[in-house]
């Protein structure tokens, strides 16, 4: 398919329906200053003078328990919250002017400014309560008939702050008044509204009870306030949509935005019952210094979130409680790992770090958090004009529970979390407890850190991938793993299209020789950027061995080499490796090999010098070397690889490599002693698949067939499509089966884009504007792409908001982080680099790889290997001339180095250039 093609095929979206649906899902107060002004000025600190009203429903929590515990009642417990809530909206708040700024499932937040503020809160209140009172005594069911609401309403300063970045915010509420109504609502009785001394005072005629000094019980009003119709939204949603999408999708939760963008007009996510990992943190110490502290305030915030972020937590909530701020966070709720508890402590512990460094000054500012796993009903709750994410159910309340026990900057877990992280995390037992509503007392545990393990180039992870229908491979992996370690080894090749799973299986080879004590295993990857670079994966094996780091004096690095060389009994021909790892800097400020690669001598001498140096050590240590992506190997790496199969394999040793089955390794395949070829999964391996990525048994014959169908087997293509369905909510387990719901499987067919491509496409559509951004620049530098060069490129966007939107791009698994450089990122695969390439707009391309080879040139410096890249980035742009002087540099420099296919090659592209600038000239 053509990239045109692949353009005209972009799932196109009615911005204008897509507007609406986030401004239905966004506090007012923002909307309407967004819709008015979408810049980010709109987004300013919003202070005045008002009134609040929280509300809460009292017994619901029990009722979701108990309904929680029917299955079938599930959507009856939706069913109830939806039709209160949007009652509520239209009879209660919107009439008087209420604007819902937080909203907690089954509590409510709402702000009253302007005019006659009070007289209007204590009218919704009241009508708020008369609703209740009326759904409780219309219904049948004993659960609902105990139905009440507690209600607070406080005057004073109301702060409506904006927390987190461009790619991922959250609106805050804080003030006298908020903090105020929710004190209040916590001291009155069931079906009882409080308001504060202030609130009395301002009201007109009002029936009222005093309670104490600074409350008094509201009974009624003699006079209403005028009620107001809504405001129709439709007049301010055909200008400058990008920019209003753009603010305003940063504020709803990734998985809504993508509901929202395949369906806006149908916001519904219907609830469900879910497994998942829930965090409650408990902010304290901003509360009466806000105002002088503010900036430090959202700093602090800011961090803290993405601490959470970082590690794929969702942010559900962060509400404004007594005396502070309270944030829900969700683990695996909407993308379940089998690490979701690990996940959640350690954004816990790494939250509570980043709020160390606040304290210096701020010492007041502290944090509590507690962790439980457990059962959630998982879904949007709300009206069709203002609605939101939630979770609600027993592993809630104990999480909160949790955290309202746990002292100032301490993390507390239960016992099912604490089972999960024993290995991973070290805690101390404390005491069991007794929480409300539980007759056994709950276990706790105090988290103090991760726990430490043994230091290896290539460490051993605490959980394994899964790998369905994959038996027998890894069966016979795990044979010559065996082999190798008893002293027989060998060198073994990964053969197989993108998507089979090589690098998968590679994971767990470098876990099971891990296994094995005082065993080594060390990674490098070919690279497409590097081919007319000479042994450049090699060079990454012989500097994490030596321990060479770039920053070192050449001094320094010699006296290193020698040493280290010499310990492994390197003779002579350590010369050759000393001028290959210890490169000069040019007069030009590029870093240059010593080693001279257009004499055959030279180069035999250094390839002899890397096999004696690979033979010693063989004979010292228990060596796995893996190199991945062969086919972007250079010639005299594919060398290397051949002479090594050579060598004598009566010791503990293992050489894998992955590849494409391409002709360029057709020769180094011969020389392979065990070659294992990869090739798509049957009907049945595909079910176990799928059942593992949604933890649960079985999946539905006709859902089953249909995937399967489609996707021929291929493990990345059915769990991309598998996680373009659940992005949606148009799959779910149910009893333990993944079916469709109400689409069924033939409606998936007109759903599910129809190639692995467009698959990949579409889930691009579900990112937010910035992450967006962010990957398509990504896609244009390249397979594998660094933040540095990012930043360099995108120079508009800070380094935070990069950050961000890359930590995003890679809990969606969209990107990989390389572990051994923290700043260094790959493509998960190559049909997500080329959809996200083929997003960018043809009139934007040239400018965005002009962009890239100047930031290439600003970071070249001290960077070797970078010409062929810039050189390729100025072609693309039609910057002909810079590109000619770049490739200029590439034949030359690959000539020196003895690479003579690939010079030829690049030689054919310089001549290229040079004919397109002489035909531009001529014309």
């Amino acid at each position: 398919m053509s990239e045109e093609q692949l353009v005209a095929a972009e799932p196109r979206i009615d911005q204008k329906s897509y507007l609406g649906a986030l401004c239905r899902a966004v506090p007012y107060h923002l909307v309407e200053r967004i819709l008015e002004n979408p810049t980010e000025d709109a987004l300013a600190l919003q202070r005045s003078e008002g009134s609040v009203l929280f509300f809460d429903l009292v017994g619901f929590t029990a009722i979701a328990e108990e309904l929680t515990k029917r299955a079938l009642s599930l959507g009856r417990l939706a069913k109830l919250l939806d039709g209160l809530f949007t009652r509520m909206h239209f009879e209660a708040l919107f009439p008087y002017r209420g604007h819902v700024v937080e909203f907690a499932g089954d509590a409510m937040t709402v702000t009253f400014r302007g005019h006659d503020h009070a007289q209007r809160a204590a009218a919704a209140a009241l009508e708020a309560q008369r609703l209740v009172a009326r759904e409780a005594a219309s219904s049948d069911d004993p659960l609902i008939q105990g139905l009440r609401a507690r209600v607070g309403v406080s005057t004073g300063g109301i702060s409506l702050a904006v927390i987190g970045d461009l790619a991922r915010r959250t609106s805050v509420a804080t003030g006298s008044a908020v903090h105020g109504a929710i004190a209040l609502q916590l001291k009155a009785e069931p079906g009882q509204c409080l308001i504060s001394a202030a609130t009395a005072k301002a009201l007109r005629s009002a029936r009222l009870t005093k309670v104490d000094s600074d409350a008094f019980s509201l009974e009624g009003l003699d006079e209403l306030p005028p009620v107001q119709a809504l405001e129709p939204l439709a007049g301010r949603l055909d200008s400058n949509r990008a920019e209003k999408i753009a603010l305003l999708e940063a504020f709803v939760p990734a998985p809504v935005a993508r509901r929202l963008r395949t369906t806006p007009n149908g916001w519904r996510i219907e609830a469900e019952v879910r497994q998942a990992v829930v965090v409650f943190a408990e902010i304290t110490g901003f509360i009466t210094r806000s105002e002088k502290h503010l900036e430090t305030a959202l700093l602090m915030s800011r961090s803290l979130l993405r601490a959470f972020h970082k590690y794929d937590g969702l942010v559900l909530k962060v509400t404004a409680t007594a005396t502070g701020h309270q944030a829900m966070i969700l683990f695996g709720a909407h993308r379940p790992t089998d690490n979701d508890d690990e996940k959640a402590v350690l954004a816990s512990l790494e939250a509570m770090t980043r709020l160390s460094s606040f304290r210096s000054s701020e010492g007041a500012v502290s944090m509590k958090v507690g962790i439980h796993r457990g059962s959630v009903l998982f879904g949007a709750v709300g009206s069709d004009s203002k609605h939101d994410l939630t979770a609600i159910g027993d592993a809630v309340n104990i999480a909160a529970r949790i955290s309202a026990r746990a002292q100032p900057l301490e993390v507390l877990v239960s016992d099912t979390v604490h089972e999960a992280i024993s290995s991973e995390i070290t805690t101390s037992t404390l005491g069991p407890i007794q929480v409300k509503g539980k007759s056994a007392p709950l276990v706790l545990h105090r988290v103090h850190g991760a726990a430490h393990g043994h230091a290896h180039y290539a460490r051993s992870r605490a959980h394994r991938r899964f790998s369905a229908g994959r038996e027998a491979v890894q069966a016979e992996l795990g044979g010559l793993v065996d082999e190798a370690l008893a002293g027989h080894g060998s060198l073994v090749g990964l053969i197989g299209t993108s998507g089979t799973g090589k690098s998968h299986l590679l994971s767990n080879v470098v876990d099971r020789w891990l296994l094995e004590p005082g065993t080594l295993a060390i990674v490098a990857r070919c690279q497409y950027a590097s081919q007319a670079q000479p042994l450049a994966p090699v060079r990454q094996f012989f500097e994490a061995f030596l321990g060479i780091a770039s920053a070192d004096s050449e001094s320094s690095r010699v006296a290193t080499l020698r040493e280290k060389l010499r310990q492994h009994d390197v003779g002579p021909e350590a010369t050759e490796l000393i001028s290959f790892l210890l490169p000069v800097r040019r007069p030009d400020g590029v870093d240059e090999t010593l080693s001279d690669f257009s004499d055959p001598s030279s180069r035999e001498r250094l390839i002899n010098s890397m096999v004696s140096f690979a033979s010693s050590r063989f004979d010292q240590h228990k060596v796995l070397y893996v190199l991945e992506d062969l086919h972007f190997a250079d010639t005299l790496t594919l060398e290397l690889v051949r002479r090594l199969a050579k060598i004598d394999r009566n010791r503990a040793f293992l050489l894998v490599a992955t590849a494409r089955p391409v002709s360029m390794v057709s020769e180094l395949r011969s020389a392979l002693h065990h070659e294992i070829k990869l090739g798509n999964l049957t009907q049945q391996a595909s079910s176990e698949l799928i059942c593992h990525e949604l933890h649960a048994e079985h999946v539905d014959p006709a859902l089953m067939s249909f995937l399967w169908g489609r996707t021929e087997g291929n493990p990345e293509y059915l769990v991309q499509t598998i996680r373009f369905l659940a992005d949606r909510f148009l799959i779910r387990v149910h009893n333990g089966v993944v079916t469709t719901g109400t689409i069924g499987a033939v409606g998936l067919d007109e759903v599910v884009p129809p190639t692995w491509a467009q698959v990949a496409l579409a889930r691009l559509d579900g990112l937010t504007e910035i992450e967006r951004r962010v990957l398509r620049t990504a896609s244009a530098i390249g397979f594998n792409f660094t933040e540095p060069v990012l930043e360099e490129t995108e120079m508009s966007l800070s380094h935070d908001t990069i950050r961000t939107a890359v930590e995003g791009l890679a809990n969606q698994q969209l990107v990989i982080n390389d572990p051994a450089q923290p700043r260094s990122y790959c493509f998960r695969d190559e049909i997500t680099r080329s959809m996200a390439y083929s997003i960018i707009p043809e009139s934007e391309r040239k400018q965005m790889h002009a962009r890239i080879a100047r930031a290439l040139e600003r970071l070249s410096s001290g960077i070797n290997g970078l010409a062929a890249t810039i050189a390729h980035h100025y072609e693309r742009a039609d910057r002909l001339s810079e590109a000619a002087v770049w490739f200029e540099t590439v034949v030359a420099q690959t000539f020196r180095a003895g690479l003579k296919s690939e010079s030829a090659v690049f030689s054919e592209r310089l001549a290229a250039v040079r004919a397109r600038l002489k035909e531009l000239r001529a014309g």
